[in-house]
């Protein structure tokens, strides 16, 4: 975990793997996990709310006061809030999904989980997925 906590740069990663401990020391990774991947949704969902993440029109208060009000009536955990606040407030909402990103990285180097990409020619039948999924998990 912390080869993974060290391969992590740039301003994403360090917000991060700040979150991630803080989220780690509370007992609360995968309730923060949840927020983050509910965020996510809701920033892929909704071109008002990517504007006012990504627009540097809008002003460091209107940020803050719109994030505040989406996570709380979301009803996000305390640590998920703050964090969303506190980016609000040091301008770095436009870098949200990629934050986002690299905490679910953590989590799954967390949880030992190896991502990968299957391409075939030809989509694939139940049976040879399965068998494929069951050679992955005997060799990792």
């Amino acid at each position: 975990m912390a080869a993974v906590m060290a391969a992590l740069t740039g301003i994403s990663g360090r917000y991060a793997a700040a979150l991630f401990e803080l989220a780690a020391e509370r007992g609360a990774v995968e309730r923060v996990d949840r927020d983050l991947s509910q965020l996510e949704d809701m920033l892929e969902n909704n071109p008002s709310l990517q504007q006012v993440v990504a627009s540097p029109i809008f002003g460091r208060e209107d940020q803050i006061n719109a994030m505040v009000a989406l996570t709380e009536r979301a009803g996000m955990d305390v640590l998920s809030r703050n964090f969303v606040g506190l980016i609000a407030s040091n301008r770095r909402l436009y870098l949200l999904s990629e934050m986002i990103e690299a905490f679910h990285g953590l989590l799954a180097a967390n949880r030992g989980e190896i991502a990968g990409e299957v391409i075939s020619a030809y989509p694939l039948a139940e049976n040879q997925l399965n068998l494929l999924k069951s050679k992955l998990e005997s060799a990792f």
